[in-house]
């Protein structure tokens, strides 16, 4: 389940791929949709970690991953199997201490590899995007004053991707990875979301955001609280 963000697929099937192969890659796929039906995203997200990992961290073995994925039975476009490949490319979980995150290049900039993957992975690759610049930026970020203008960059960001679609697919990955970072702080993560480049934008973020707290540690307490502050028709 939801437990440790998730961390006992990203281990676990991460582990198993890499002891089996790409030949255990679809029975996987057809056990997570067999015991968790409609809740399966999760369980496809550790199956691409796996496949990354296994056929290693340059971009010919990421378009190698995001292939398997693609042809693997009841795929979600977004997050899943293609949002795990993406996440492993870029942060490496898998190799635990070992690994590390994809630095920044200069000449490759901060949309890649979203700017060079096949049309049919963009969406999913946008919405990983905002995980891979928090990982990079975040630890120097000591207070909320550092940390607000840390999101107003990652909207700006998240404006310049190709269409209305993959903007929107951004925003979303921004509220999707940040409640941790703020520890589940409803306060931090509204203001972040408000320093989105649009009130659309906003909406797209907080939304996400709202998501995982139904999940998280004070889902209880913080339910609601991404939805404060909105009109009748956004909440």
């Amino acid at each position: 389940d939801q437990h440790f963000n998730f961390g006992c697929y990203h281990e676990f099937l991460g582990l198993a791929i890499q002891e089996g192969g790409l030949e255990v890659v679809a029975l996987l796929n057809e056990a997570c949709l067999t015991k968790l039906n409609a809740n399966a995203l999760g369980c496809q997200h550790g199956i691409g970690h796996g496949v990354q990992a296994y056929l290693g961290y340059g971009e010919k073995e990421l378009v190698a991953a995001l292939e398997v994925c693609d042809g693997l039975h009841a795929q979600p476009r977004v997050g899943g199997c293609l949002g795990g490949a993406f996440m492993e490319y870029n942060l490496q979980t898998v190799l635990g201490t070992e690994g590390t995150y994809r630095p920044f290049d200069e000449v490759l900039g901060q949309h890649y590899p979203c700017v060079v993957v096949a049309e049919k992975f963009k969406d999913a690759c946008y919405y990983e995007q905002p995980q891979w610049w928090q990982a990079l930026e975040w630890e120097d970020r000591t207070d909320t004053n550092e940390r607000a203008t840390l999101f107003t960059q990652m909207g700006t960001w998240c404006a310049e991707a190709p269409g209305t679609t993959r903007q929107e697919r951004c925003y979303r990955g921004i509220g999707n990875n940040a409640p941790a970072l703020v520890e589940y702080d409803e306060k931090e993560m509204a203001d972040g979301c408000e320093r989105m480049p649009t009130h659309e934008a906003e909406i797209q973020c907080r939304a996400a955001a709202a998501a995982v707290f139904f999940g998280g540690p004070s889902a209880g307490a913080a339910r609601w609280a991404l939805c404060d502050g909105l009109s009748a028709t956004d909440r």
